[in-house]
């Protein structure tokens, strides 16, 4: 299996300067980014979530932990 990753990798790129992934990949790459650096949110995503804390009556100071 090695042998036919090593085959698979050692090909020309679609993009120049670009790489090729083998399957499952691109999702490791983002597990550990995702892992060190969160989960990206748009920022009207992340003040509905917001708006609706503070309707449910959370602790102002949890909101703003949780925006760190």
């Amino acid at each position: 299996m090695q042998r036919y990753i090593d085959f698979v990798k050692g090909a020309k790129p679609a993009a120049p300067g670009g790489e090729v992934l083998i399957p499952g990949e691109p999702e490791e790459r983002t597990k550990a980014e995702r892992l060190a650096n969160g989960v990206p949110l748009p920022e009207d995503t992340w003040g509905a979530i917001v708006e609706a804390a503070r309707k449910v009556g959370v602790n102002e100071d949890r909101i703003q932990l949780a925006a760190q």
